[in-house]
């Protein structure tokens, strides 16, 4: 495998075929992972063995020898090898390098992570005052929005839609990832002073990355406090101003845990297994909360203070 370069990110070692925008790691560091292109005739009979496409934009299937195959309609392909120690890739058309290494950060090395036999989660995390916590909920649920608020407050961003956790006895850690924020167009303006556009996401996905103007890298892991689970509101009524947190244990800790992986798509029994257990470690080591609110900018400072209530 060739390692011209050698990025960290996520608290592993990248080797690549090609230079990223990535954090640089020391000089002879193992690489957890490595990325090279891939065949182009490879990939061909890989998706030529496959039924069709869906509408969906992400595609995602699990190979007869247990690699991972990930396409983006005709854009951008990667096969994922079964120890998830290769990653290969082929673009499909031309995209922007920004938007390659969005994707390859949080989808390619989240399954690679899978097949290293980690859960890595679906997941926003930011140090407020000197305390992490981690929030997470499905695509849309407002994320990235309520990180990106917090930035505007003097927080730090950790990492943004992929968390990689680590534990040491009862405490969790975050591992940081690439500097950048997914949101929508209609909530940039709210937060231009504190965000600097980065490009699109992806070709049409109507979603753009931010990095924060004074961005500071964290070296190592930042210690989480707690994980909330953001629920969508149960109806559109502009004028409730309601704010609800409530600590999940049992079953309900562990569909949210199960909700938060990334790449959920991926199914395999030992998975399964795994998730459990992992639901059980995280339960351990940190409270859970299932937090509801109106998606008004204007209560997002009442929706910080609930937060910062429930933090330990």
């Amino acid at each position: 495998m060739n390692s011209q370069f050698l990025y960290r990110v996520y608290g592993v070692t990248l080797g690549s075929d090609m230079a990223l925008s990535l954090p640089t790691a020391p000089a002879g560091a193992a690489a957890y992972s490595q990325l090279d292109s891939g065949d182009a005739t490879d990939f061909e009979r890989i998706r030529d063995s496959l039924p069709p496409p869906t509408d969906e934009w992400g595609q995602v299937s699990v190979l007869g020898d247990g690699s991972i195959y990930m396409r983006w309609n005709d854009w951008l392909e990667f096969v994922v090898s079964p120890d998830g120690r290769r990653i290969s890739y082929h673009a499909l058309c031309p995209g922007p390098p920004h938007a390659f290494e969005a994707y390859l950060a949080n989808f390619a090395v989240s399954a690679a992570m899978i097949q290293h036999g980690e859960e890595p989660l679906h997941s926003t995390v930011v140090e407020w005052k000197g305390r992490g916590f981690g929030l997470t909920g499905p695509s849309g649920a407002g994320k990235s929005s309520l990180a990106a608020h917090l930035l505007t407050r003097g927080s730090r961003l950790v990492t943004d839609d992929m968390l990689r956790l680590t534990f040491d006895g009862s405490q969790a850690f975050a591992q940081p990832g690439p500097l950048r924020l997914k949101l929508n167009a209609d909530t940039v303006p709210i937060y231009s002073g504190a965000l600097a556009y980065r490009g699109e996401w992806s070709p049409d996905a109507g979603k753009f990355l931010f990095e924060p103007v004074d961005a500071t890298e964290p070296h190592e892991g930042v210690q989480i406090s707690a994980l909330f689970w953001l629920e969508r509101p149960g109806h559109d009524d502009a004028a409730d101003n309601t704010i609800t947190l409530e600590r999940l244990s049992g079953l309900d800790l562990f569909a949210v845990i199960c909700a938060s992986t990334m790449n959920s798509r991926v199914h395999t029994p030992q998975r399964l297994q795994r998730q459990m257990e992992f639901a059980k470690k995280i339960g351990d080591s940190l409270p859970v909360y299932r937090l509801t609110y109106p998606r008004r900018h204007d209560l997002l400072d009442e929706v910080v203070h609930k937060i910062e209530s429930a933090l330990p």
